[in-house]
């Protein structure tokens, strides 16, 4: 407790205004500030300044001046109160586990080493992890401490929330589920003044449940019914679900949005329900559909792809039924029917029947077996002009077998080519201009050819069949030949003899 009337005018001088009030009461943040601006007061002079150029020579050379005054006011020694070696308050940087996981987090159950990078650690008193909330928690002690890195024991944490995922392999969708939370870790030298790091460092908990694949026949009806609810009000859109028709879904398919995280009882992380009060726009508090919710083209505002739609179903079953009973509900909202609404029933382009059919044909589309090398031919209409393949080569004309350009060979494409007309313009400016396959066919279709999958018995530049170009609006997506072949996509192409056509 230091008063204004002290008589020293060094130590007056050296601290501030806040300082001086009638009954100020030093902290040791401010007592050691204090002894700073002491020590440099002090020691300004000119015949100090040489021999104790820095601040810290400065304070040893004051604290050696005070330890017989300490010993003669409190009959002990300074040493035996204060330790000097302490670094303060530690500064983190980072936090990890020692050993690499895969994902890079922890169990709920803990027990795992973890590393946490920093400066300012206290190597002679030891140093404290505190795992929570900002501001509190569990306080554990570090079992490796060193100037810029300890390691602590990571303790058990309670689920905070669900992160979900979903997988589209083979025409199935599988499901998981997994409890996650996330802890703040500070770090402190003597169990009182902690680390305040901004942002916090957070550790990372997950303990994934097992995975759950929906059966063919009920994504089916599934994607069905999600169809139908795209389109209400909107008699065209069947792909992207909006605010509103989430609400009218959750009416109709009896979906409850739970309180709960973790077993469906007491384990709750704190998530609330949400009223079924039907809402317009985006300005709204539906936190389940926001997670998943985003801009499509197309779309008006924020909405549901069916992939979206399939996690926040996942999310709603999972924290309103429990790690147990989740996976049923699918099956139920499947047997349940949803018509048009008598507006759009007449306007509706697309019938419950041929949403049927359509989802069967993708999931059989999705089962085919894939190549590992595309190639693909390049037509002009109904004319055969080449074949690009990705694959490293050169760019050869088939009529005169010598290569088009000067370059030796492009580094992740071949190209043959059966039609010498055009083949300066295809070869220079297209082919060569592109640095990789998927490029070239890019390129290959702005400069208005299509691309077909390659047939290894047509190598000629006859025209071999009328051609049809296939568009969605004024977008171009697709062409047709009215010859036998293969059905391909361009991002993949069917194995031999998969999805192959006669007409």
């Amino acid at each position: 407790s230091v008063h204004r009337s002290v008589k020293n005018p060094l130590f007056v001088e050296a601290l501030p205004e806040e300082y001086l009030r009638d009954e100020p009461l030093l902290d040791r943040n401010r007592f050691m500030t204090a002894l700073l601006r002491i020590a440099q007061t002090l020691y300004n002079r000119p015949e100090f300044v040489k021999r104790l150029p820095t601040g810290a020579a400065r304070v040893e050379e004051m604290l050696a001046h005070m330890a017989p005054i300490y010993e003669r006011s409190f009959g002990r020694t300074m040493e035996s109160d204060c330790d000097f070696t302490d670094r303060g308050i530690p500064v983190l940087l980072s936090s990890s586990p020692t050993a690499a996981l895969d994902p890079n987090r922890i169990p709920m159950a803990g027990n795992v080493d973890i590393t946490i990078l920093g400066n300012s650690f206290g190597e002679k008193r030891g140093v404290y992890a505190r795992f929570g909330p900002k501001g509190k928690g569990t306080l554990v002690r570090c079992r490796e401490v060193s100037k810029r890195k300890v390691v602590v024991l990571a303790p058990p944490a309670e689920p905070q929330d669900i992160a979900v995922s979903l997988v589209f392999s083979r025409g199935q969708y599988t499901i998981s589920i997994s409890r996650t939370a996330q802890l703040v870790v500070e770090c402190s030298n003597n169990r009182v003044d902690f680390s305040n790091t901004d942002p916090p460092q957070l550790l990372s908990y997950e303990e994934p449940l097992p995975p759950h694949t929906i059966d063919d026949a009920i994504t089916a009806r599934i994607l069905r019914t999600f169809a139908v609810l795209c389109a209400h009000n909107q008699p065209y859109n069947t792909k992207f679900l909006t605010i509103e028709n989430w609400h009218r879904a959750k009416r109709l398919l009896s979906i409850t949005e739970g309180e709960e995280v973790g077993t469906g009882t007491e384990e709750s992380p704190g998530l609330t329900s949400l009223d079924d009060t039907e809402v317009h726009g985006t300005d709204h508090k539906d936190v389940f559909f926001l997670l998943h919710a985003q801009l499509h083209d197309g779309a008006q505002g924020l909405s549901l792809d069916f992939k979206a739609y399939l996690n926040t179903l996942a999310r709603c079953f999972f924290t309103a039924y429990g790690p147990d009973a989740w996976k049923d509900h699918f099956e139920r909202i499947s047997k349940i029917e949803v018509s048009h609404s008598k507006s759009n029933r007449r306007a509706s382009t697309v019938t419950l029947e041929a949403q049927d059919e359509m989802s069967t044909l993708e999931a059989a589309i999705n089962a085919v077996e894939h190549r590992t090398i595309r190639e693909l031919d390049v037509y002009l209409g109904p004319v055969l002009c080449g074949v690009v393949k990705e694959q490293r080569g050169n760019l050869v004309s088939e009529a005169t077998g010598l290569p088009i350009t000067h370059f030796r060979d492009h580094p992740t494409l071949t190209y043959r080519h059966y039609d010498d007309f055009g083949s300066e313009k295809i070869a220079l400016e297209v082919v060569m201009a592109s640095a990789n396959f998927s490029g070239a066919c890019d390129r290959l279709l702005q400069a208005g050819f299509d691309l077909a999958a390659h047939d290894p018995e047509r190598t000629t530049r006859k025209p071999v069949g009328r051609c049809w170009a296939i568009s969605y609006g004024k977008e171009r997506i697709g062409a047709m030949w009215d010859y036998g072949g293969q059905l391909s996509p361009m991002v993949w192409q069917p194995a031999a003899q998969s999805l192959v056509k006669a007409t």
